[in-house]
């Protein structure tokens, strides 16, 4: 159910997108999206794959794992401006689309995603208890928030700077929520930096996060090839048509 609703939902958005900003709104969508995706996957690291493992082996142990993997996102989160700028540079010297509008949707999709980046280890909590109910029902609040929002935003004539602002808005109340119910439901947890552990957690998840960024280097790098290669309305026309089959992916998986 939270599969099939959070790809209803994302399909929708898209739709909408494209009716109301044409191919070339829904291109700089659909690029910002995939290179935020792919270098955000690159400083994963795997952590939560990993510690859903180790939380599903030994349950008592969820805090410690979530409090130290909280502790190395931050600690690898400045890495997170470094690869907005980068981005930028991307845009300006071989896109050559750096005009401000783009610069600022770049800069709060990053935004949106590193509060993601945060909240993963917390999602993942849920999963390796076995409590699906809260680890699906949060991912769709978070998704009807932004899908609710851009709708509206859209419907009032708004483009896609607001849109991006209404991502960042929903991350940082997902992130808020999530904590808030893995302290009530869950186990108490802080953020720490016990060198030991977040060296242990490196070196166990390197498997899981190199399987995980070629995963996203599969589903991703079309849609960057063709921005850099043909620009932001031939990259709307593959989404459109890309994002069809993608949300019916569910049904053999």
């Amino acid at each position: 159910v939270g599969e099939i609703t959070t790809r209803a939902l994302s399909f929708l958005l898209v739709v909408a997108i494209a009716r109301y900003l044409g191919d070339v709104g829904l291109g700089i969508y659909g690029f910002v999206f995939a290179l935020t995706d792919l270098l955000l996957n690159f400083i994963d690291l795997g952590v939560p794959m990993y510690i859903a493992r180790e939380i599903a082996k030994n349950k008592t142990a969820t805090g410690t794992y979530v409090s130290n993997a909280l502790g190395l996102r931050i600690l690898i989160a400045p890495l997170i401006p470094v690869i907005g700028m980068a981005m930028w540079l991307i845009a300006v010297f071989i896109i050559h689309a750096a005009t401000p509008e783009t610069m600022l949707i770049t800069a709060l999709a990053v935004a949106g995603m590193a509060f993601s980046f945060l909240n993963d280890p917390l999602r993942i909590a849920f999963m390796a208890h076995e409590r699906d109910e809260y680890y699906s029902g949060l991912i769709i609040l978070e998704r009807l928030m932004f899908t609710s929002a851009g709708f509206a935003l859209l419907l009032n004539g708004y483009g896609l700077v607001p849109i991006l602002a209404a991502f960042l808005l929903s991350q940082i109340i997902s992130l808020l929520t999530t904590a808030y119910f893995v302290r009530k439901k869950l186990t108490s947890f802080t953020i720490k930096f016990d060198s030991t552990a977040i060296a242990s957690i490196i070196k166990n998840s390197a498997w899981f996060g190199i399987a995980n960024f070629l995963r996203m280097v599969y589903q991703r790098t079309d849609i960057i090839m063709l921005g850099i290669l043909h620009g932001f309305a031939a990259t709307g026309w593959y989404i459109a048509a890309y994002r069809i089959t993608e949300s019916l992916r569910f049904i053999p998986l």
